[in-house]
């Protein structure tokens, strides 16, 4: 039996675990110096939550019932001026980050090895694709704002079957972002160890969104297995829009590609949107125009 990882290292972006929408705004529109006097004089108040801070607690949740660690390291692109507000308002919502780091405007990729990041969750796509290029797997926060109060029992994560990050290092057409590889293992090996360790709960539920049919995604499923990764769902949907399927598959997480070479979430969606109502158009009788997608627990 190899041994269980002893912890995980999430990196959580500022902004998908507080509303900060209002703060940001304000930092665009006024000078420096306001800005700091601003948050000068809101260090107490408590900033609402974000679409991740039910996932931070439900890690904390899920690590204290199964005895294990998840260190939570909290990243933001604003000034030294927001920490005290920042650490007050994590306080107030009992979330307990061992580091954090607020980069004053620079990008946060460059951090992320340097405090020992297995895992950035971010609601930003340029979050997510700048770790993946600077090889560190992230996942971009899927759950919806409104959902920001709602207690997460359990994380629900989707896999883009179609990700270079996914398929075999030996595929000639798939190019893996260089250094993730030996990362990625260990996410996929603490999944799996969520998966097994905590059989009657079910804490972590997974699928696999793809658009390829067999034989390519097989190459998928047998690195899931290689992982010891339980796929709980599949969903192959051809040229329909993944959004709807992420929808109703209530994913909290959503592993793709990122990098510049990849094309991203929005991207995808606007493409499929575009395509699935022109061919509705063409072919009103075609039995993917009156498809509709269902949730399935």
């Amino acid at each position: 039996m190899p041994e269980p990882t002893r912890s995980l290292v999430v990196g959580l972006s500022a902004h998908s675990l507080f509303e900060l929408d209002a703060e940001e705004e304000i930092a665009r529109t006024r000078s420096a110096e306001e800005y700091r006097r601003h948050q000068a004089q809101r260090d107490a108040d408590t900033l609402e939550p974000g679409r991740a801070m039910p996932l931070a607690q439900a890690l904390q949740r899920i690590g204290e019932r199964m005895g294990r660690r998840f260190e939570l390291v909290v990243f933001s692109r604003a000034n030294a001026d927001s920490s005290p507000r920042i650490f007050a308002s994590m306080h107030e919502h009992a979330v307990h980050a061992t580091r954090a780091a607020f980069t004053g405007g620079e990008p946060v990729a460059p951090y992320l090895r340097a405090f020992h990041v297995d895992l950035l969750l971010s609601a930003q796509e340029e979050d997510v694709r700048a770790a993946l290029a600077a090889g560190t797997p992230a996942a971009l926060v899927s759950a919806r704002a409104e959902e920001a109060k709602q207690p997460v029992d359990q994380i629900r994560i989707a896999f883009d079957g179609d990700a270079a990050v996914l398929g075999r290092a030996d595929e000639e057409d798939e190019v893996r972002p260089e250094g993730v590889e030996k990362p990625l293992a260990k996410l996929m090996k603490a999944i799996a160890e969520l998966q097994v360790g905590d059989p009657d709960k079910r804490a972590v539920r997974t699928a696999l969104l793809t658009r390829r049919a067999s034989p390519a995604q097989e190459r998928v499923i047998k690195a899931m297995r290689d992982w010891n990764v339980r796929l709980d769902e599949a969903f192959f949907v051809g040229d329909l829009p993944r959004e709807q399927v992420l929808e109703a598959f209530r994913a909290h997480l959503y592993f793709e590609d990122g990098g510049a070479h990849f094309r991203v979430p929005e991207e995808i969606v606007k493409m499929d949107l575009r395509a699935t109502k022109e061919e509705a158009a063409a072919s009103s009788q075609s039995p993917f125009a009156r498809l509709r997608l269902r949730s399935s627990d």
